[in-house]
């Protein structure tokens, strides 16, 4: 074990989340933020209209000189990291011993040379803003059932008709909810407040099975998901995106739907059959939409024209986690598991490849 850690913090990290991380052992650690020094690295793999997506308005901290850019990268030991950083550099990385990312899901690191790699990989899955994510969700799909993307629209062109809005009332209503993890507890909290009744995925069953906390109805394993989505007014995505679900939620599925249905994703875009589901949006077979992702939204793609030119979606740009307060979920636990690595004992939350996270 070194007597000194070099932690070098890869996203643009506030200045109280580096003390959080230096005062985890302040005799130990070196904690070294490198943002603007790798940003013009950052620049030849992202446009740079993705990258301002992740940096704070007051950046202030200078970028390091070559040599000592070049020391910090050769002796860090822990990285910790956001989706946007030079995909080459782990090459310059030779005694990093642990890489943690901010993110819950992984999908967005596969241009990385950290992407199945040989270090430990760990992420803040159920530790990132499940809560704001889980009220997007909800707020997004009410908003479309409530006719306030119509009322938007009126209030730009200095209309006021009513009749062109038909709110729909939630409570009574069934959600699905695909995929039980963080994010996805909370969306059915949320849903079951309000009345609805919920019903939800999960991957680790294989028949349909009761629910056992009082707020999810009724379990449905992944081979049938398309029995569940038959029964939903709102279909929320909160799965990660893995080899598994990338494109699970096809032509088929949502030919599933109830019509009229309302479809929620603030998972990841890959998850969905893209022109499908514009298809179901142009046949009216779908109520409406509410995407806080879409496919490309990681590698800073914009959205496609033609799920722009829908009139009955809110198309937000993947900011369902931030929100008006600190929330330091996140940060706390990368340095509970810093502490375990100083510590000598295992961490939590390393990434399986093989599933994805």
């Amino acid at each position: 074990m070194p007597d000194k850690f070099v932690v070098a913090v890869l996203r643009d990290s506030a200045p109280q989340d580096l003390e959080r991380i230096q005062a985890v052992d302040p005799d130990r650690i070196e904690v070294v933020p490198l943002w603007l020094s790798l940003r013009p690295d950052t620049e030849r793999f992202f446009p740079e209209t993705h990258i301002s997506r992740f940096e704070r308005p007051d950046s202030s901290m200078d970028a390091l000189a070559p040599e000592e850019l070049t020391r910090v990268l050769t002796e860090a030991q822990v990285v910790y990291s956001g989706a946007v950083h030079p995909s080459d550099i782990l090459s310059r990385l030779p005694n990093v011993r642990w890489v943690h990312f901010s993110m819950a899901g992984l999908s967005s690191i596969a241009h990385s040379q950290f992407w199945e790699s040989n270090i430990p990989v760990t992420t803040s899955r159920g530790y990132t803003g499940t809560r704001s994510i889980a009220e997007m969700a909800i707020f997004g799909g009410m908003a479309i059932a409530k006719g306030l993307h119509i009322a938007v629209r009126q209030t730009d062109a200095g209309k006021h008709n009513g009749r062109e809005i038909a709110p729909k009332l939630s409570q009574g209503k069934t959600m699905g909810v695909i995929g039980l993890g963080g994010i996805g507890s909370n969306v059915a909290k949320l849903a079951n407040g309000i009345g609805m009744r919920v019903l939800a995925s999960r991957w680790s069953i294989d028949k349909r099975m009761p629910g056992t906390d009082g707020i999810v109805e009724e379990l449905f394993p992944k081979t049938q998901i398309k029995e569940m989505v038959a029964e939903c007014d709102f279909v929320a995505i909160c799965t990660p995106a893995t080899p598994e679900t990338v494109g699970m939620y096809d032509a088929s599925v949502f030919a599933a739907m109830k019509p009229g249905a309302i479809f929620i994703n603030v998972a990841r875009g890959e998850i969905v059959d893209e022109d499908a589901l514009i298809a179901s949006l142009e046949s009216g077979a779908l109520g409406g939409a509410y995407l806080d992702v879409f496919k490309g939204s990681e590698e800073g793609q914009e959205p496609p024209a033609r799920l722009m030119a829908q009139t009955n979606v809110i198309i937000t740009p993947h900011i369902s986690a931030r929100a008006d307060v600190g929330q330091q979920f996140s940060i706390n636990f990368f340095c509970d598991n810093l502490r375990n690595i100083l510590d000598g004992k295992p961490i939590e939350n390393v990434v399986e490849w093989q599933r994805g996270y």
